[in-house]
């Protein structure tokens, strides 16, 4: 029996008496759904499917760490900087992670065209930050500037932007607390313009995206 073929492993249902919509937790929905799906695609494909549950439950890990570490620097923890940082990065790879699975020949093949736009907007600090710094791997279009700017996004030396949650004032600041505002990192584009990633607000919805797309795919 082939190690594609899911009946060659023990792979539990989690929430056997749950219906798939009723899991609330997208990782362990995700790996429902694996469990149950009757696609083909699972006597072929299982290790390939079955990674993305991984790269779910890794965003949560990784979401859960860093909300924790942003109420360490809420409260003037300074240890809570770095190590925010380190979930942070980690938390932009498994989205990157997900976005190759996405646009991979599998998915591509069997799933038709779903849009990603949350995943799809993490991508430039996968691409210039995470995966590798354009200051050390630099396209033409890197200016020596934006090489700089790029490397300190996530970094510690990039600072700490706090924006504004709904109900308190629009002004982004450098010193407002977890309660009030979203923690949100910058990274700059050579034509002057920049993204913004508020990790507790993009989470939940790189999820759902994954998510929908492993769905679409085992249908």
């Amino acid at each position: 029996m082939s190690l594609n073929d899911r009946a060659s492993w023990g792979w539990a249902d989690p929430c056997p008496d749950k219906a798939l919509v009723q899991i609330e937790v997208i990782s362990l929905r995700a790996h429902a759904l694996v469990s149950r799906s009757p696609s083909p695609l699972l006597r072929e494909h299982f290790i390939q499917i079955a990674g993305v549950v991984d790269i779910l439950s890794g965003l949560d890990y990784h979401f859960s760490n860093f909300k924790r570490y942003v109420k360490l620097v809420q409260v003037g923890s300074e240890a809570g900087h770095a190590e925010l940082r380190h979930e942070a990065v980690a938390w932009v790879n498994r989205t990157g992670q997900l976005h190759y699975f996405v646009t991979s020949h599998l998915v591509k093949g069997g799933s038709g065209s779903i849009q990603t736009p949350a995943i799809d907007a993490v991508l430039p600090f996968r691409h210039k930050h995470t995966a590798h710094r354009s200051s050390d791997s630099p396209r033409k279009s890197d200016t020596a500037h934006v090489r700089t700017v790029h490397a300190m996004s996530l970094s510690i030396l990039g600072g700490t932007l706090w924006t504004p949650r709904k109900g308190h004032r629009h002004e982004p600041s450098y010193t407002s607390p977890a309660d009030t505002h979203f923690l949100t990192f910058q990274i700059q584009e050579p034509v002057g313009t920049s993204h913004d990633l508020s990790i507790e607000q993009a989470h939940p919805a790189v999820s759902l995206e994954g998510y929908a797309v492993l769905e679409a795919l085992l249908a």
